[in-house]
């Protein structure tokens, strides 16, 4: 199985905005044969375009919202985002507090504040396909902003699509919307839009196939929603409002990949022969342990999270491993990643997780074992040095992790 990121923030943006429907079409994903488009959707696709091909400048506020069932997790989150747009190729999309990112007419760019990284390439001269816009724009954009940056925004639309309709009119307080559905490989998107201005009021994408084909077990129901609460085209807008320069200290993504797989102990795998880091967390028992009380001890410190479906296929394993080898001196510790107490203890009852839960709530443990993708197990000898670390999870994993813990246990 794939691993996960450990930013919660980036698994709501790449829920929410990159898989909208909106995320750059790889042709070679698009149906083989043209897809169904009705008259109806035929024409609202048209007034869309046109719509926002007329724009000279947009303002918008909006929340995107995830609400999952699946896993036998329940479990729901949002952000607000400000987005800005000036023809022909001025935007700034912001999630306050997390990340940043848009074109100043030169540089596209994003920056996401917690990590303090930051990326940025040359920006189209005016607006193009969607699917050839810069990464920076194509994955973090929020679907209105990304429609005023595009060239034609139903090519993509359609190109990713098997079929397009129109579904009856919706209505949000009192007004009635233009119902768009477009049918994709894995999910489907639902667009509303304005009877009056067809720009866009709200998109729902419906990811539930997206999950099962990722392995998620039981899966009921999984709906993101990007909501915009405001939308006000042709204000008055200046191009220095969309100035941007990367802030002091910060590091240039690429730059900073390099310098830490080159650096000594800097990647999660050269902390293999090196003292463990130390932590103090405490439990979801209340209780808090440090690294210091281990020593002595064989320890499997486990990095995970709630919303991480390989960790949630891992951890069983996990549980496996700990009473199998308890009686013979082994401690387990299931780190979870930046999530509130009371998300994880759900999860712990209902999966009937009996492996020690740590609560890394800053995520400053994670940090220190350079837990950048999850989940991460990390095997900590007797004398309190690494002995193992294994990322992400599969049968082949499970057995690897045995044959250490014995290895381990015999010294």
């Amino acid at each position: 199985m794939t691993f996960h990121p450990t930013s919660r923030v980036g698994i709501l943006i790449t829920l929410g905005f990159t898989l909208v429907g909106l995320c750059p079409v790889a042709r070679g994903d698009a149906p083989t044969t043209a897809p169904a488009v009705s008259a109806a959707a035929r024409k609202a696709l048209d007034e869309l375009d046109a719509a926002y091909g007329k724009l000279t400048s947009l303002d918008l506020v909006g929340s995107m919202a995830q609400k999952i069932d699946a896993g036998g997790q329940e479990r729901s989150g949002s952000v607000t985002f400000t987005s800005s747009f000036l023809a022909p190729n001025f935007c700034r999309h912001e999630v306050q507090g997390n990340m940043v990112c848009g074109s100043t007419g030169k540089q596209a760019y994003a920056f996401l504040s917690k990590q303090n990284i930051y990326t940025s390439v040359d920006a189209p001269g005016a607006r193009v396909a969607m699917s050839d816009m810069p990464k920076p724009l194509n994955a973090l954009l929020d679907p209105s902003l990304k429609f005023a940056m595009s060239r034609r925004a139903s090519d993509d639309l359609v190109a990713a699509a098997s079929a397009v309709s129109m579904g009856p009119d919706t209505t949000i307080d009192g007004a009635a919307f233009q119902t768009l559905v477009v049918n994709l490989k894995d999910s489907s998107l639902t667009l509303l839009l304005d009877s009056q201005t067809h720009l866009l009021r709200r998109a729902t994408t419906d990811v539930s196939q997206l999950l099962v084909a990722q392995g998620v077990p039981n899966v009921k129901s999984a709906i993101v929603t990007v909501d915009y609460t405001r939308t006000v085209g042709g204000a008055a807008m200046r191009s220095d409002q969309f100035a941007w320069n990367a802030p002091a200290g910060a590091r240039d993504v690429t730059a900073a990949r390099q310098a830490d797989a080159d650096a000594p102990g800097e990647s999660a795998d050269k902390l293999v022969g090196q003292p463990a880091p130390d932590f103090k967390l405490v439990g979801l028992d209340g209780k808090t342990v440090a690294l210091a009380d281990l020593k002595g001890s064989v320890a499997i410190v486990d990095f995970w999270a709630t919303w991480c479906p390989p960790c949630r296929a891992s951890l069983p394993h996990l549980d496996e491993v700990y009473n199998k080898y308890k009686s013979g001196g082994l401690k387990v510790y299931a780190v979870d990643l930046q999530e509130d107490k009371d998300t994880v203890q759900k999860f712990v009852d209902d999966t009937k997780l009996t492996v020690p839960v740590l609560l890394d709530s800053d995520g400053t443990a994670a940090s220190s074992y350079r837990a950048s993708a999850i989940p991460e197990t990390v095997v900590i000898g007797k004398d309190g040095k690494v002995r193992n670390v294994f990322i992400g999870f599969s049968p082949a994993t499970e057995d690897q992790l045995r044959s250490a813990v014995e290895a381990a246990l015999k010294q």
